[in-house]
């Protein structure tokens, strides 16, 4: 398995960093977490572990499923989709 930041192709190691890990990030919320959401939650919070992305949280209209899911991947649970743009658009 490749090193992390670099991919093998036959034409050798290519790296796949896109700029310093320090560097400003992408902020990203969820909005929904329903079936595809949930996904989208998981992918999420695998970037951000891996400092590609700020995974910023997560907004559902059952608060309690934007809960869970908040508390799981330690983000913030939004009470309205206008909550959940704002840290994103700052």
């Amino acid at each position: 398995m490749p090193n992390s930041g670099q991919m093998t192709t036959e034409h050798g190691p290519q790296t796949t960093d896109h700029g310093p890990r320090g560097a400003d990030k992408v902020k990203v919320s969820v909005l929904g977490a329903g079936s595809l959401g949930k996904e989208h939650v998981r992918i999420y919070a695998e970037l951000a572990a891996a400092g590609d992305v700020e995974f910023v949280g997560v907004y559902d209209t059952v608060a309690e499923t934007a809960q869970r899911f908040a508390q799981k991947h330690r983000v913030r649970a939004f009470g309205s989709v206008a909550e959940a743009a704002a840290p994103v658009t700052r």
